[in-house]
């Protein structure tokens, strides 16, 4: 099977920063070794992300190295693009090791088992735009199978609900503060009634 038109086809038409990034690696210096040595549910499942708006992640093979379309760019902020390429967790810095004990089971389950798993609104504490900050995601990982039916990697679909959780979490604040307040005759009872959340 000749690689070479499979690999035009979904990677040098594809635009955009991570199109190029595909195509100016050296995958060769890589884990994954050479573009013709890799498998074709690789080489569509990276054409397929590099193409859409949404934002995916794909972690392959034993050190799960990263790749990742456009959209996904602002989730990475700061890491990004020495991320892309790397093995996954050698990505993760001081501060992070919860967010790596909160996915790498998910990870393995999906890569040893075939299973695939969702996580919704799910809290990960990251340092990505040079401080800690709180972030929420939802998101799924799919296997990616290679021939023979092992799993090659994982397919991430993820979009950050940061802005919607935290959002949610003022307006039920603002609420309990007007349920607390309403019935205050006083400055000092309304007063209490805020100290009390």
């Amino acid at each position: 099977m000749l690689i070479e038109p499979i690999v035009r086809d979904h990677f040098h038409s594809v635009k955009g920063e991570t199109g190029n990034l595909i195509r100016s690696t050296d995958w060769s210096q890589t884990s994954l070794g050479p573009v013709e040595k890799w498998p074709q549910s690789l080489i569509t499942s990276i054409g397929t992300a590099l193409k859409t708006k949404f934002p995916i992640l794909i972690w392959w093979g034993a050190d799960l190295t990263l790749i990742y379309n456009d959209a996904y760019i602002p989730i990475f902020a700061g890491k990004h693009p020495h991320a892309f390429g790397k093995p996954g967790f050698s990505q993760f810095g001081w501060g992070e090791e919860e967010v790596r004990r909160v996915i790498e089971p998910m990870l393995r389950l999906v890569m040893e088992k075939g299973e695939a798993t969702w996580s919704e609104d799910q809290l990960l504490i990251l340092e990505r735009k040079g401080f800690t900050e709180e972030a929420y995601f939802t998101w799924s990982y799919s296997p990616i199978n290679i021939e023979g039916g092992k799993v090659g990697g994982v397919l991430t679909i993820v979009t950050e609900t940061t802005e919607r959780v935290i959002g949610q979490r003022r307006l039920n604040i603002l609420n309990d503060l007007g349920d607390r307040t309403l019935e205050a005759q006083s400055t000092d009872d309304a007063y209490s009634a805020i100290t009390s959340l």
